[in-house]
Parts: structure tokens; C-alpha cells; sequence
């Protein structure tokens, strides 16, 4: 992934409370690894530290004390000082990743009788009725904390719908069962700065401006012979190709279809097919829209033979729904597919329906200036001391992918206030320190870039004896 408005937000050091009195529950947001809008992820130790066990209701406590609830799991690898937890939590709380919160049990929460929940933005193309496809699902598969003023995010098939808590009963917080009434009747609201999700745009991206014009070109070439609607992305993980198809359907006002492949492998071929479905029909009503499908690869696996009943069939299915996206009267929609796994695909390149895909080569930036490009978008918004050298990381950094060269940025920026967070350990006060005005040294890049050599120096080590 090259570098992103995702990314950046990971890098950026944001007004933050460092607390010196009682330590232990301040924690560093770091990059969650699940998007469940209810789970917090700590370091087996830290929940121990705190006296909490994993499945904890907690809360948590972010900027201008925003607060909100949610369950703690465990992590034995994980680090101490850092807590993961998905992008729908950081809105809630106002921070970005770096910046600082504070977690403590939650001790008074209980099933909640009434929650009224009302949906963001205009609904009326959503098919379906939220209660019985979107609310009841969502709430009944696994016991979810909630809390008024809290924004989550339903994912059905392809379709995500942003719901905002109006109230709860008792409030301010509940558990909701299958025994909580559900209120969601009445007219949707509009979204405001704290629940609108980042935005991907082109100047978010680095190292790949050339095959963002090339898809461009071919898509909008007035020349029916030349026109291409059907592209294949294919590359080494973390170089951009998931972050394309969403800045271009942002850049294009285009309706974004996302499909999984590893998702539609798990379902049933009633429960595919209605996926694929949703999505051509979706796609048919926009104006213009593009299809992205992700783990391209799941879906044609290299050894048929070696395909089940069920997943012969999804595979069959996935053929159908290309011809006909492809079909003569769809000259609005545009298929973005995306593997890090090119060569377990080749033999279907051959055949009928993905003669049509555009082959496009996303590959690792070892280019000096993709590189120069990357990390100045990764650190445009952090603020970084003057003996900061982008050519010199630049030149250290020689076959990173642009998600590398972003975490890396990330964690320069983690070490910056870990170095403040021990200074103000020895102080007898509580501080506020705004972490903008922290600013990023060339020896905490220095510092991340000497960890991840000694990690891989010690890899070579374990994998040589």
C-alpha cells in the first residue's frame, strides 16, 4: 500500500493528554487489524497490568474526552503500550493513530432495554429493511457495546450503511442482546466532521501516478476498438493496488463496489451468487461505478480439480458476472481486480472472459524518487525537525514497498512520543502536551530503521540454523 490519507493520519502527531498519574491505562492507537467496530486489542500483559481480563467491557477515552465502550481481547505478541482498534473507534474518540487514550473497566454497563439508532446519509437506494438485513444481524451475532453518540458501520455483501447512536436505555451505555428493542424509524441525519470516514485521492498515493493514468486513458478513450473496462492489478504486497480503485472512484464520483474473494470462497453459492447479483445491480444503477475485486486470486484457483463442488460453482459464477459486466450496454462500469498472487491466475488469462482484463504490474518502488514521493506524502503533515533526510531514507529503504516506507513513518513518529512519554514520566504534574508540536527526528527514523534491520538480521540468523 503506497502511501495513503490512511497512512498519513497513522503518522501525524495530534493534540494528545499525557497523564503522569496512573500511566499504566494510557495507551498508544496503533493500525487496527479488524474492522469490528467493538473490539479494542491489547497485549496479554497490559490487561493483566490493569487488572482487566480479555472480554472486558472497557472504556475508552480519547480527545476532549470523547468517550466510548468496547470489548478488550487479548494479544500475546502485541506490545504494551500500544491498543488496536478500528477505524469506526478512532472517529468516535476524535484521535488518529499515534495519538494517546486512556482505557479503564467499565463497571455500571448493562443489557440495554432501548437503543435508538438512526441511519447517516440518504438511504433510499439501500435495498432491503435495515432492521431485518442491516440492525438485527449486525446486534445478534455477538454481543455488542454501544454508547449515545457513537457512530458504527454494518457491512452487508457489498453495501456498508453508517448508523449513528441517538440514545440508549439506561444510558449513556448498554450491551445490546436479542432482547433489546431496536428503534431506527425516522429521517436519516446528515454526517458531520467526526463520523465522516478519510477520503482516498490521487495525491494520497505515491510511486504510482503511471498506471493511474494508463487505467484512465484506456477507460476514457473515445475509441470504441481501444476502450478497456476490465483491469487486473498484480504486484508484491503493499504497493497500492487496493488503494487505486478508491481514489479513482473518488476522484471520478464513481459508485465503489467492493468484493472479497476470499469472503465469496466461505459462502455458499446461493449466498455468492446473490453477492454478485447485488453488485451488477448495484453497479447498473449509477451513473458511473466501478467494481473492485480483492483477492482476485481465491476465486480461480490455479488446480480446478482440486476445487470443491461448491467453489466450482462460485468460480462459475464469477465468469458469468464478468460477461456480463462486460456486456455492450455497461459502458459506466469498470472492473478493478487485484492479486498479489499473478501467477497462480495465468492459466485463466487465456480464457474467453479474462482476454478481456488489462494486465497492469504494480510493483515494489525501487526507484529512488517513487520513493522520495512516498515518504513526502507519508510526512506532509508531520511536523519534522530540519536535520530530517528524505534522500537519506530514501536511499536506505531500496526494495520497500510503499506500505513499508508508511509504517515506517508511523513508527518514527511512535518513538517521537514514547521519548516525550518517559520525560514526563519523572514529573511530579499532570501535563498537556499538544504532540503536534512534537517534531519528528532523523534519529527516530534512524532508530526504526536500525530495529527492522537487526529483526531481519535476526531472521536470517533463526532461518540459517
Amino acid at each position: 500500500m503506497a502511501g495513503s490519507v490512511n497512512s498519513t493520519d497513522e503518522h501525524r502527531a495530534l493534540e494528545a493528554i499525557l497523564y503522569r498519574k496512573n500511566r499504566l491505562n494510557r495507551l498508544i492507537i496503533h493500525q487496527a487489524v479488524t474492522n469490528d467496530n467493538s473490539v479494542a486489542t491489547l497485549s496479554s500483559n497490559k490487561i493483566a497490568q490493569l487488572g482487566l481480563n480479555s472480554n472486558d467491557v472497557v472504556i475508552l477515552i480519547g480527545k476532549k474526552c470523547c468517550e466510548t465502550v468496547g470489548i478488550i481481547l487479548a494479544d500475546a505478541e502485541y506490545t504494551d503500550d500500544r491498543i488496536r482498534v478500528s477505524p469506526i473507534i478512532k472517529n468516535n474518540l476524535r484521535v488518529r493513530a499515534g495519538e494517546v487514550i486512556s482505557i479503564q473497566k467499565c463497571t455500571d454497563i448493562a443489557v440495554g432495554k432501548h437503543i435508538y439508532v438512526l441511519p447517516i446519509n440518504n438511504v433510499q437506494t439501500i435495498p432491503g429493511n435495515l432492521h431485518e438485513v442491516y440492525l438485527q444481524p449486525y446486534f445478534n451475532e455477538v454481543r455488542r457495546p454501544i454508547r449515545t453518540g457513537d457512530v458504527f458501520t454494518v457491512c452487508v455483501d457489498t453495501r456498508s450503511v453508517h448508523f449513528k447512536v441517538i440514545g440508549t436505555e439506561p444510558s449513556p451505555h448498554c450491551i445490546v442482546t436479542s432482547d433489546t428493542v431496536i428503534h431506527y424509524r425516522g429521517d436519516p441525519i446528515k454526517p458531520e466532521v467526526e463520523v465522516s470516514l478519510d477520503v482516498i485521492s490521487y495525491d494520497d498515493i505515491g510511486g504510482v501516478t503511471q498506471q493511474i493514468k494508463q487505467i484512465k486513458e484506456k477507460f476514457d478513450d473515445n475509441d470504441a476498438r481501444n476502450r478497456q473496462r476490465s483491469f487486473l492489478l498484480w504486484g508484491e504486497p503493499g504497493t497500492g493496488k487496493t488503494l487505486i480503485p478508491h481514489a479513482m472512484a473518488n476522484q471520478m464520483g464513481a459508485q465503489l463496489i467492493s468484493i472479497n474473494g476470499l469472503e465469496i470462497m466461505s459462502k455458499s453459492t446461493v449466498d455468492a451468487n446473490k453477492t454478485f447479483t447485488n453488485a451488477f445491480l448495484e453497479a447498473q444503477a449509477a451513473s458511473l461505478a466501478i467494481i473492485f475485486i480483492d483477492e482476485f486470486d481465491a476465486l480461480l484457483p490455479i488446480i480446478r480439480q482440486t476445487q470443491n463442488e461448491n467453489e466450482q460453482h462460485i468460480t462459475d459464477l464469477l465468469l458469468t458476472f464478468l460477461r456480463n459486466v462486460n456486456g455492450r450496454l455497461h459502458r459506466y462500469i469498470m472492473v478493478i481486480a487485484a492479486t498479489n498472487r499473478y501467477q497462480s491466475i495465468r492459466p485463466y488469462i487465456f480464457h474467453h472472459t479474462l482476454t478481456n482484463f488489462k494486465k497492469i504490474y504494480i510493483g515494489i518502488h525501487n526507484d529512488t524518487a517513487d520513493r522520495l514521493e512516498i515518504l513526502a506524502k507519508c510526512t506532509r503533515n508531520m511536523v519534522l525537525t530540519k536535520d530530517v533526510d528524505h534522500v537519506k531514507i530514501a536511499n536506505e529503504t531500496f526494495g520497500y514497498a510503499g506500505a513499508e516506507l508508511a509504517l515506517l513513518c508511523s513508527e518514527a513518529a511512535l518513538r517521537r512520543i514514547q521519548e516525550e512519554m518517559n520525560v514526563l514520566e519523572s514529573q511530579e504534574e499532570t501535563k498537556y502536551v499538544e504532540t503536534d508540536s512534537l517534531a519528528v527526528a532523523q534519529s527516530n527514523f534512524d532508530f526504526v530503521l536500525d530495529q527492522i534491520k537487526q529483526t531481519s538480521l535476526n531472521r536470517l540468523s533463526r532461518n540459517s540454523n
